[in-house]
């Protein structure tokens, strides 16, 4: 019988130290691993492998209390040695510092885009395979893929020109 642990090991893909290590099972609906430790609730797979490494979480202050920040900007990356403990304030001046924190401009010219118009165009025309499937090789969530294929993300794009 495999610990906690060892299942949780067998969901990443552990590549040279300072790599990123993809989670490769399910995710939350804005794009992070998903881990169901033994009878808990599933909690996030970069905050429990931090855990399981470092120790219990604090609280810490404010509405979001401590988060886990990924040095590398990889929602599905496990590597310990890419997460870091901060604010949500500390999160979001990393996010400006870096230029991902620009909002309003659509599509590919958003900093906040992990996407290209062609991968947007290939999920959203692509049939014979799941938006889930796509989303996970694209390290985007299945939430988004969907939104691309219903036409409700990216508009400017799929429904513009009529894809």
């Amino acid at each position: 019988m495999r610990t906690e642990a060892e299942r949780f090991w067998q969901k990443v893909d552990v590549r040279r130290p300072m790599e990123c290590w993809p989670w490769r099972a399910g995710l939350t609906a804005t794009g992070y691993g998903q881990f169901k430790p033994s009878g808990k609730t599933p909690v996030k797979a970069h905050r429990y492998i931090y855990e399981l490494l470092r120790g219990v979480i604090p609280p810490g202050d404010g509405a979001h209390g401590t988060v886990i920040m990924h040095t590398c900007d990889n929602r599905i990356c496990c590597n310990p040695s890419h997460l870091i403990a901060g604010t949500q304030g500390d999160n979001l001046a990393d996010m400006t510092n870096k230029g991902r924190r620009v909002a309003g401009l659509p599509g590919a010219a958003n900093l906040n885009a992990k996407l290209t118009e062609d991968q947007v165009l290939n999920i959203y025309n692509e049939t014979s395979r799941s938006a889930r499937s796509m989303a996970i090789e694209l390290g985007v969530s299945p939430e988004l893929a969907q939104q691309i294929r219903r036409g409700v993300c990216w508009k400017h794009l799929t429904q513009n020109n009529h894809c």
